[in-house]
């Protein structure tokens, strides 16, 4: 909910689905009893969800309002209100002078009627409230057993729809599942649907992804957080919470105070296995944040090891530990373990390993070897995965190319780089699909590339490195900057 949103809201007149309040107080028996009978009323009269907004005055003169409380809001409901009723608190701020924040809270009804659950003020236990346009009124006989004859209806409509939903997610009909949830949620928005239609969603994000689509990714994404943020306000069984924060964990859309809570009661509600799973989740997270793990994440990697987690990621991310403290010789053999567990078919991370591994080997100065798991990676980034790393691969290769040809050239004692370099690594370097944008800042930083360029592959594609790739960029854009790679390895069989 944005203030464009709240706008809208406010445009409109009170009816059964809104109600404006100037201020809300919950400090007093009376204030509570009024605000329940709001909270009742919207929920069995609203076709779906029901606004309560606060700092907005009958005449919708806009007032401002403190901070929502919904935490004793969400209080008050579950004392007051039978079934269990779902609430959602915004506070917003608005481009009004001397009135920052106008509060929204969201009311749907799990099942209807909703009733008053226990005697406060002049509320019965049993009570049942409805609106009538403004107006708020008992609800009548007819209407209780309306809202129940319609309330079966409705749960025969939706296990039907969830049935569809599921057969559509099946077919890869991701945008007619997501349909079929969200009327599903309009009629009886439980944890468990909107925890079904936030995996649908991140299914939208990962098949456009992979089409190279990305007209709505970035919402896909957003509208998968915000409903296992709603599976985690209301989901009631321990089931449901720990499946909502931990695909929440995973979109890592979260804020850090979220993050952290979310981590803080995975850890309070697992033991063994599921517990070394949420500390591999926890060292992911730190991982995609900021490319390295947390400070006793090689401790605690290893804990999870020990209580049985043996995914290929607990060893990815403890040889990621190792490095940052230098310790190449642990890294390595962890990272030959994640790439050995890794699943078949999944080249992109094998690719991220792979290179990963490239790197660990420059370090330690074993350049041929390194060269020769670039060669693998290249192998392996199939044009499927190409899209999804050819930033991160084509910087990597650059830089361990760059990092052997200065070592192989200024150091004379290492004479197998050089031989390798020298028969087969320079033209088959340049065969791999290294740019000539890339290979133009190698030739930047190692100047001795020039002359071993001219041996292999002839003066003229020396030439054209060194120079302004004129020629080649006109031929790059007239076939296509697909096709470069394609082209690289026509020049060089030309010059060879």
């Amino acid at each position: 909910m944005d203030e464009s949103q709240l706008r809208v809201l406010i445009a409109e007149d009170e009816s059964e689905r809104l109600d404006f309040k100037r201020e809300l107080r919950l400090d007093t028996a009376r204030a509570k009893a009024e605000f329940i009978k709001d909270v009742i009323s919207l929920a069995n009269s609203a076709p779906s969800v029901g606004y309560l907004i606060v700092g907005v005055d009958d005449a919708k003169l806009v007032v401002g309002t403190d901070e929502v409380p919904e935490e004793q809001i969400q209080s008050v409901c579950d004392t007051y209100t039978t079934p269990p009723v779902s609430i959602r608190c915004y506070s917003i701020p608005v481009s009004i002078p001397l009135f920052p924040l106008v509060g929204v809270i969201e009311i749907r009804a799990r099942r209807r009627p909703l009733r008053v659950a226990r005697a406060l003020e002049h509320l019965n236990k049993e009570d049942v409230f409805v609106r009538h346009g403004s107006v708020v009124a008992r609800a009548s006989a007819d209407e209780i057993i309306r809202m129940d004859e319609g309330w079966l209806r409705s749960v025969e409509r939706n296990r039907k729809r969830l049935l569809i939903a599921s057969s559509k997610l099946r077919l890869g009909n991701w945008r007619g599942a997501i349909e079929e949830y969200s009327k599903v949620i309009d009629a009886e928005p439980t944890a468990e649907v909107y925890l079904a239609r936030g995996e649908a969603f991140e299914m939208a994000f990962w098949a456009q992804l992979k089409k190279g689509l990305s007209d709505q990714r970035a919402e896909f994404l957003t509208h998968a957080h915000e409903d296992y943020c709603l599976a985690v306000d209301i989901g009631d069984s321990e089931d449901i919470q720990r499946r909502a924060r931990i695909r929440r964990l995973y979109l890592d859309q979260s804020s850090t105070e979220e993050w952290e809570a979310d981590l803080a009661w995975l850890k309070s509600h697992s033991k063994g296995r599921e517990y070394a799973e949420v500390i591999v989740l926890e060292q992911r997270v730190y991982y995609r944040r900021a490319h390295e793990v947390g400070n006793d994440a090689v401790e605690a990697l290893s804990r999870a090891i020990e209580l049985g987690c043996d995914s290929s990621e607990v060893y990815f991310l403890r040889a990621i530990g190792h490095l940052s403290q230098y310790n190449y010789g642990l890294a390595l053999p962890d990272l030959d373990e994640a790439i050995h567990r890794l699943e078949s078919g999944d080249t992109a991370t094998l690719v991220e390993y792979l290179a990963r591994k490239a790197e660990v080997l420059v370090s330690m100065e074993r350049f041929g070897e390194a060269y020769d798991v670039l060669v693998q990676a290249r192998k392996a980034d199939v044009h499927e995965t190409y899209q999804m790393t050819s930033v991160m691969w084509n910087q990597s290769r650059a830089y361990l190319l760059r990092c052997a040809l200065q070592a192989g050239f200024e150091d004379p004692r290492d004479p197998y780089l050089s031989r390798q370099l020298k028969e087969r690594g320079a033209a088959k370097v340049l065969a791999l699909g290294l740019s000539p944008w890339d290979l133009k800042d190698v030739y930047r930083q190692c100047p001795a590339l020039k002359s071993l360029v001219s041996d292999i592959v002839g003066d003229d594609f020396a030439r054209l490195i060194e120079e302004d790739f004129s020629q080649y960029s006109v031929e790059i854009q007239a076939r296509g900057l697909t096709e470069r790679t394609e082209i690289l390895r026509e020049w060089i069989r030309l010059r060879i």
